[in-house]
């Protein structure tokens, strides 16, 4: 199997669709100049087979091998190749019938990655599938020797020389499948050890349920079976008992027969009794009718007049208690004026006796004062006596020197004139302080509460007048309330009179019954006497 063609569109520096081909089968490399793109041919073949590791064709992730990322309008690249098949020894598996193998990859910016193998869409393991069974891993390919692989081949290790050997030889294809075989058997055999736990934990006890619902339905199935067939039995003597019954019944309904010929005579007396007893409630209903029509003119008369009572009882009691209010209003009002003017008369009281007390002292001074000035004159004398040579003796006959009486006249003189002064001082201010009471600030305030006064019990009095004049009297609203009771009481009476009246008849005229099963009110009508007018 080799190369005929290759076909790329968009793919790395290959912007247009490009045909490379067709190629001899013994064609195995690609000469040129630099930047010719022979790297982009060979990383395209690469790109087909399914390689993995983006670095082995310069690239970093899939955008970056669509023309120019993209950028030129280009948004896919497709790599299509072209197999030749007709030497079946090189054949892959499962293409024997095919002459010719054409496998294609696309990638879009931003969309999927698709495989095509001869037209149709492939997974990639499939396509990988495809190159392995002809010996050829693009992963570790020894079929292609790129710019600088010469160099790592001869440098490469001996592990590598073999991996190398084994990929060339074909058995590398292998140890990948038994690689995979493995991991699928351990993961069945997982799956399996899951499989059987889900078994022995969950379906077996409920399989074993279920036989024991299946044995239990078994067992019913029977028992209904059982039930069935004795209840036929029951039927069956329940049949025989009912013709039994049905012929003793036939012979009773001969004897009802005759009772109900015997109850239709008895029937016919009772009609009779019921006209006579019809003609009695025809005259009680006419009786009950002028009884009612009287109570209820008697009833509507006395509830009027029981109205208007009302009526006016409350109007009067408003009024009554508008104008008490305001006369207590009022007497509160003048309490508090004369309380105010008891509290001043005290304080003018207070303070005249305290202005006698001041005249009673201010007197008293000045008598002492005139006994000072006496003293002091009598001082005065002594000592002119004395400048003449003149000696005198003292009232109390003792000796004392006229110069020691001297000095103790004038300190009595001037401690009576101190004395005096604060006393006069004291006068002046009790007699301003009562200028003050008598012709002052407080004189208006009495004068004030004077005049209030006088005005609130004129207020009173005309208030007095014009409850007078509403024409308020309590005996004559005693006798309203009083009045309204007796009115209410006879209401009461009227009422109980109409219920005993309506109890006497109620017997006759009313009928209480219990309803038998599945019976329909609706179709009695009423006692007798309710259907005549």
């Amino acid at each position: 199997m080799h190369i005929v063609q290759v076909v790329i569109d968009g793919f790395k520096s290959y912007s247009a669709h490009t045909v490379v081909g067709p190629f001899d089968p013994q064609f195995n490399a690609i000469t040129g100049l630099n930047g010719t793109g022979k790297s982009n041919i060979l990383d395209s073949i690469c790109f087909v087979m399914g390689i993995t590791n983006l670095k082995q064709v310069r690239a970093t992730n899939l955008s970056e091998l669509v023309y120019k990322q993209g950028q030129a309008g280009i948004t896919k690249a497709t790599v299509e190749i072209t197999f030749d098949n007709t030497d079946k020894r090189q054949c892959p598996l499962k293409y024997e019938d095919c002459d010719k193998i054409v496998v294609a990859r696309q990638v879009v910016i931003g969309g999927r990655n698709r495989y095509i193998i001869n037209g149709r869409n492939v997974q990639r393991e499939a396509v990988v599938t495809l190159f392995h069974s002809v010996k050829l891993n693009v992963n570790n390919p020894h079929f292609l020797i790129m710019q600088g692989r010469i160099n790592k081949v001869v440098n490469m290790k001996p592990d590598e020389i073999l991996a190398l050997m084994e990929e060339a030889a074909g058995t590398k294809l292998y140890d990948l499948k038994r690689a995979q075989a493995e991991k699928k058997i351990s993961n069945k055999e997982a799956r399996a050890a899951e499989i059987e736990r889900t078994l022995r934990e969950e379906f077996t006890p409920r399989l074993e349920q279920l036989q024991k619902e299946s044995e239990n339905y078994d067992r019913w199935a029977k028992a209904s079976a059982e039930i069935g067939r004795l209840g036929r039995f029951v039927v069956a003597w329940e049949f025989y008992e009912m013709t039994s019954q049905q012929r003793d019944y036939e012979g009773r309904i001969g004897e009802l027969q005759g009772m109900l010929r015997d109850k239709q005579e008895d029937v016919l007396e009772r009609d009779n009794d019921i006209e006579e007893t019809r003609e009695e409630i025809e005259e009680c209903k006419k009786k009950k009718a002028r009884i009612d029509q009287q109570q209820e003119g008697e009833f509507a008369r006395v509830n009027e007049q029981a109205k208007e009572a009302n009526r006016s009882v409350v109007k009067a009691q408003v009024m009554v208690e508008n104008k008490e209010n305001d006369i207590k209003a009022e007497e509160e009002r003048l309490k508090d004026v004369e309380k105010q003017l008891v509290e001043k008369r005290k304080e003018l009281e207070e303070a005249q006796k305290c202005f006698d007390r001041e005249e009673v002292k201010q007197q008293k001074m000045m008598k002492e004062l005139e006994g000072c000035e006496a003293t002091l004159e009598r001082c005065h004398e002594r000592l002119n006596g004395i400048s003449n040579g003149i000696g005198d003796v003292g009232a109390g006959g003792g000796e004392q020197s006229i110069n020691e009486q001297f000095i103790q006249a004038k300190y009595d003189y001037e401690r009576a004139i101190e004395d005096l002064k604060t006393c006069k001082e004291d006068v002046v201010s009790k007699r301003r302080r009562r200028d003050e009471i008598k012709g002052s600030g407080e004189k208006k305030d009495w004068s004030r509460m004077m005049k209030e006064k006088e005005a609130l019990e004129k207020r009173i009095e005309e208030m007095n007048e014009k409850k007078a004049a509403t024409g308020y009297d309590r005996d004559k609203f005693r006798d309203l309330r009083n009045e309204l009771g007796r009115l209410e009481a006879r209401l009461e009476r009227l009422i109980e009179d109409k219920q005993r009246l309506y109890s006497e008849v109620r017997n006759r005229v009313e009928f209480q019954y219990d309803s038998p099963g599945g019976f329909d009110r609706s179709r009695v009508k009423g006692v007798c006497a309710k259907l005549f007018d």
